[in-house]
């Protein structure tokens, strides 16, 4: 029973951070098309937004890396990775939401927000399989 928890958790988790990955190059894309409607303060939001999205990719990789292969450094980096990730788009949008409710459609999109709750999703089903890791690890090293 605990080892279909785990298959299904890391699966799980798998699935996600793939469906992460597509929302991710979807609101890259977005964000550049917008780029050039949007006014000078929306442009810098929009341009960190990109960088932002583009920086993730080396993290995605490892997480798929981590989940496939059951290990625990690779997993805790894609953790912290994500989660800085989830709290600057955070802010990103709270700096956003202010400056004009005019151009808010422009660089704050459908794709974003799923960005955003997907990067959560992500951290939030990693940690458990981060614990489970590394106490499948653990009881391997104390049954040698």
């Amino acid at each position: 029973m605990c080892l279909l928890q785990f298959e299904a958790l890391r699966y799980t988790t798998l699935i996600v951070i793939i469906i992460f990955a597509i929302f991710n190059i979807l609101d890259g894309s977005v964000a550049i098309v917008t780029l050039c409607n949007g006014q000078q303060n929306i442009r810098t939001a929009l341009i960190v937004s990109i960088v932002m999205n583009t920086l993730i990719n080396i993290p995605l990789v490892t997480g798929i890396n981590g989940t496939y292969r059951n290990n625990t450094l690779k997993l805790k980096r894609f953790i912290v990775a994500m989660m800085m990730y989830f709290f600057v788009k955070i802010l990103l949008r709270k700096f956003v939401d202010p400056l004009e409710t005019s151009n808010n459609e422009l660089s704050i999109q459908i794709w974003y927000e799923l960005c955003i709750i997907f990067s959560g999703l992500c951290f939030v089903l990693a940690i458990p399989l981060w614990v489970k890791v590394s106490e499948k690890c653990n009881l391997s090293e104390i049954q040698v």
